[in-house]
């Protein structure tokens, strides 16, 4: 590499850790268990958001930048092929969201158990993760934020358009649900969810179910994953009331069968959660 393209690389890089700062501040904190607890009859939902592909520049910044969207919320696609090569090796039982609200409904898991999401469908899903689920013939899901489909700066991320979620789709290995239609903020420091009223729910969901009925077939859908994870009471009624059964949270636990419908937790995937808490992970064993 010439050393003006260091330093273009290098300038993109500090741009992206610069740019993204808002970005990263929009997630919570989690305090880590230094394992996930397993029981017997059990899941485990591993949540990505982005797959980047990082040269040698980009990883020095990435390790010396504290910007939790490249350290927390984005794997490299070589750490994300080596996580699924590990658990194709380890026999892993990998579920689609279909078949894991079945398990769950039946309160009965396959042993191995694995179901792998994404969420806020961004280009780096469709140019990295998805060439890496076919090798490996791994189905997924992804969560859509509706009313951003195509947006190419989203805070500072491009999301994927509607021809290519649908592209993914006919592949056979993806599934679709809703990440809400335009909550996907934050009114100060809250989740935008979070501060709205039972009516304002209602319009969101609405206007998501009414996305994915016009743009995905006529698809019924009956699932959400809450933006940063979060949710109350106020919005899973409204959600019961409207045909959603089950939400999805950030929580590093298992599924289990008495997990809550509206609070079944996934597992926030970074390279270090995974090597921490995945890899040992008693339910491969």
């Amino acid at each position: 590499m010439t050393f003006l393209k260091l330093m273009m690389s290098g300038a993109m890089m500090m741009s992206l850790i610069l740019n993204q700062a808002n970005l990263s501040t929009e997630y919570p904190e989690q305090d880590r268990p230094e394992d996930l607890a397993h029981e017997e009859n059990s899941c485990v939902g591993l949540n990505y958001h982005r797959v980047r592909d990082y040269g040698v520049v980009e990883n020095v910044f990435r390790f010396l930048s504290s910007n939790k969207e490249l350290s927390v919320y984005s794997v490299s696609t070589e750490a994300f092929e080596s996580q699924m090569k590990f658990l194709r090796d380890q026999d892993a039982n990998f579920v689609t969201m279909e078949e894991l609200i079945g398990y769950y409904e039946e309160g009965n898991f396959p042993e191995r158990c694995v179901w792998v999401s994404f969420d806020d469908m961004d280009t780096t899903i469709r140019e990295n993760a998805h060439p890496i689920l076919e090798k490996y013939s791994i189905p997924a899901t992804g969560f859509v934020i509706t009313g951003e489909v195509g947006n190419e700066d989203f805070n500072n991320i491009s999301l994927l358009e509607q021809e290519q979620l649908n592209e993914m789709e006919a592949s056979g290995l993806w599934e679709f649900s809703t990440h809400t239609h335009d909550f996907h903020h934050l009114d100060g420091n809250t989740a935008r969810l979070l501060t709205k009223n039972e009516e304002e729910v209602k319009a969101d969901t609405q206007a998501s179910q009414d996305y994915f009925e016009s743009e995905f077939d006529g698809k019924d859908i009956n699932s959400i994953a809450y933006p940063f994870g979060q949710a109350n009471d106020t919005a899973t009624e409204v959600f019961g009331d409207q045909g959603i059964d089950y939400g999805f949270t950030l929580e590093e636990k298992e599924i289990r069968p008495d997990s809550h419908p509206y609070y079944i937790p996934r597992v926030l995937v970074s390279e270090d959660a995974f090597e921490l808490l995945i890899e040992d992970w008693e339910g491969l064993r």
